[in-house]
């Protein structure tokens, strides 16, 4: 073919075939020479390195750098180093807690029924239609006797507080505090199953005056019941209606789920 100009060649409108060859300059600043070069050797260089808006070529990534984006704008995006063998927390994602997308969410009739004396308190709060919508089944907790129901989870290592989310109502529209105890014990590998810790108390959990079920979070240290992070735990989950703390005297506290996180 007669002479031409690179840019008066014929565009090849696709992707290029690793066997596809392209004119490269070698040596530019010593004894140039042009040659050619696969495009799939000239990937194989292009991704060995990452070269920053100055122009530094490196290994990995750099902390706090300038990056240039395939239409040649700078980006800041990356400000950690993200090497192999470096620990980045990342907003949002947070790569030491991802312990926070471990989740368990049991409805009423998805919990352990503590109905021999293997639990600490061989009191069962049943599972049952609530009475204001049939199709749901909720548990019932009275304030005369501590009765309760029970649930199993992983607690996965580099937790350090455990979420639970409460949905609840008063049974029949009376207002005040109801307050949730906790019990647990643990599983661990090739080891006795624990004995049940003491009871601990969470933060009561305000009823209004009406039937309507109340969404309520609250947080406790794994520390404070005793806990280690790694284990199975087993745990009972009652009302303290005794505790001068519940105040929704001689009404019923009516529970519909419970869902565990963990940070």
């Amino acid at each position: 073919m007669a002479d031409a100009k690179i840019t008066q060649l014929n565009e090849l409108a696709a992707t290029p075939d690793s066997s596809d060859v392209i004119a490269i300059v070698d040596d530019p600043a010593g004894t140039p020479e042009t040659k050619k070069i696969t495009y799939a050797n000239l990937g194989i260089s292009l991704n060995t390195t990452h070269r920053s808006s100055d122009g530094t070529d490196h290994a990995n990534v750099v902390l706090n750098d300038t990056h240039r984006g395939s239409d040649g704008s700078d980006h800041t995006f990356i400000d950690q180093d993200i090497t192999i063998g470096a620990s980045p927390t990342l907003d949002g994602a947070n790569i030491t807690g991802v312990v926070s997308a471990i989740t368990y969410f049991f409805q009423a009739d998805m919990f352990e029924n503590p109905n021999n004396a293997d639990w600490t308190v061989n009191s069962l709060a049943g599972a049952l239609a609530d009475t204001n919508n049939a199709a749901l089944i909720v548990r019932q907790m009275a304030d005369a006797t501590e009765s309760g129901f029970g649930f199993t989870v992983y607690v996965p290592t580099g937790a350090t507080n455990i979420v639970f989310d409460i949905v609840s109502r008063s049974e029949d529209g009376t207002s005040g505090n109801a307050l949730p105890k906790l019990y647990v014990r643990e599983i661990s590998d090739n080891a006795a199953v624990e004995s049940w810790s003491a009871g601990t108390n969470l933060t009561a959990v305000a009823m209004p005056a009406n039937e309507n079920f109340q969404f309520d979070t609250q947080s406790i240290a794994l520390s404070t019941l005793g806990m280690t992070a790694g284990n199975i735990s087993q745990f009972e989950f009652t009302r303290d209606g005794a505790n001068g703390s519940d105040t929704l005297n001689g009404a019923i506290w009516t529970l519909l789920s419970i869902r565990v996180r963990f940070t």
